[in-house]
């Protein structure tokens, strides 16, 4: 069990009442500051370059593209998260979301990303990983936080799913031909999801940097 911040903990120990979310809250404000920064310096050297013979040049629009990939990449990675609710597994990976109802949750398991077996298909959540360093000792952190929570609720949907099919299949599915089974639902997946404002912000500065740096053969002179 690992060392959980207090309101993770209070939430933990709130369940189900309150909906439990893992995420990174200080890395992200962390990355969010290097593209506000990025953002900044880019505009900078685009459209206000100072003339001291060090300013970008046509060939060097690809820079512009790095940095959406390495800065961008790692702000969608420590921006996900993983929220257990009442019902739900809402898994939020970088442009894809799913929401995995509990009923169909077999099994959670450990792993250099949390990963959740369904009946049907696994859910990798990007937003829970164990460290290097925590994967060769064994000890997977706040993983085993998440593990036990998500295989908890599961097994309680899962039963309370079960305890409620048996009196409906017994008045009248049965009569009806058409029983019905516990978690019987449509198979959860994934779907595209759009990532927040302040990537989509930067995308389009990087973007139009690069094309600016590009087709104006260097930086605008303003």
């Amino acid at each position: 069990m690992s060392w959980l911040r207090p309101r993770t903990a209070r939430a933990v120990a709130a369940y189900p009442e309150v909906p439990v979310r893992y995420h990174r809250p200080f890395l992200r404000v962390v990355a969010g500051a290097f593209l506000v920064g990025e953002s900044v310096l880019g505009i900078s050297l685009t459209y206000f370059p100072e003339g001291k013979g060090d300013d970008l040049e046509r060939g060097d629009w690809w820079l512009h593209l790095a940095f959406l990939v390495m800065l961008g990449g790692l702000y969608l990675y420590v921006a996900s998260s993983v929220v257990v609710t009442r019902t739900h597994v809402v898994v939020n990976n970088p442009f894809r979301r799913a929401e995995i109802p509990l009923t169909q949750v077999r099994l959670a398991v450990q792993g250099s990303n949390l990963r959740i077996k369904a009946g049907h298909r696994d859910f990798v959540a990007a937003g829970i990983e164990a460290a290097n360093a925590q994967v060769a000792s064994g000890d997977y952190g706040t993983q085993d936080d998440v593990v036990l929570l998500i295989n908890r609720a599961a097994a309680d949907a899962q039963r309370a799913d079960a305890d409620a099919v048996e009196p409906v299949n017994a008045q009248a599915g049965r009569a009806a031909g058409a029983v019905r089974t516990a978690g019987d639902s449509a198979p959860a997946g994934y779907r595209f999801a759009w990532p927040d404002p302040l990537f989509l912000a930067f995308a389009v500065i990087s973007v139009v940097n690069a094309v600016v740096i590009l087709f104006n053969g260097g930086p605008v002179w303003l």
